[in-house]
C-alpha cells in the first residue's frame, strides 16, 4: 500500500511542478520531512542495499569508535579532502549554493565551437585506414 501511495505522491509532485524534475525532487524532499508513509514507500525497495552497505562498512571499519563517541551523520567513507563535487550537486538539487540557477556541468550552455586542426599524424592514420578498406 505504501508503495502505491508513494508513487501517487511522486505523480502529484510532478504535476505540481509542471514536469520539472529538479523542482519535483526538492518538493518531495520537503514532503519527506513530514510524511512517514511517503518515506517508507520510497525507501522500502532499497532497504536491503542500505543494510548491506551498513554491514559492509562496519566490517571494513571494526575499530571505528566514532558511532559511540560522537554522532555520525552518514555511514559513508570519508570524502577526500578538497572533493566537494557531491556536495555541490546536492546543494544545486536543493536550490542552495550559488544563486545562478544551480551547478553548471560542462559547457552545455556555451555555443558550439569549431573543432581544432587535425595533426599530420592523425590525417595519415585516417588515410591508411581508408586505403586498407579500399584494398578489401
Amino acid at each position: 500500500m505504501s508503495r502505491e501511495y508513494a508513487l501517487s505522491r511522486v505523480k502529484d509532485a510532478l504535476e505540481a511542478c509542471e514536469g520539472n524534475t529538479a523542482k519535483t525532487q526538492r518538493l518531495l524532499m520537503n514532503w519527506l520531512e513530514k510524511d512517514q508513509t511517503l518515506m517508507i514507500g520510497l525507501v522500502a525497495p532499497h532497504l536491503k542495499s542500505i543494510v548491506t552497505h551498513a554491514v559492509s562498512y562496519v566490517t571494513r571499519h571494526p575499530d571505528d569508535k566514532t558511532a559511540t563517541d560522537q554522532p555520525d551523520t552518514s555511514l559513508s567513507d570519508s570524502v577526500p579532502e578538497g572533493d566537494t563535487t557531491g556536495t555541490a550537486i546536492l546543494e544545486s538539487l536543493l536550490g542552495q549554493g550559488n544563486a545562478g540557477g544551480g551547478q553548471k556541468f560542462g559547457g552545455f550552455d556555451a555555443p558550439p565551437t569549431k573543432p581544432g586542426k587535425a595533426s599530420a599524424a592523425h590525417i595519415d592514420a585516417i588515410h591508411q585506414i581508408a586505403r586498407k578498406q579500399d584494398d578489401e
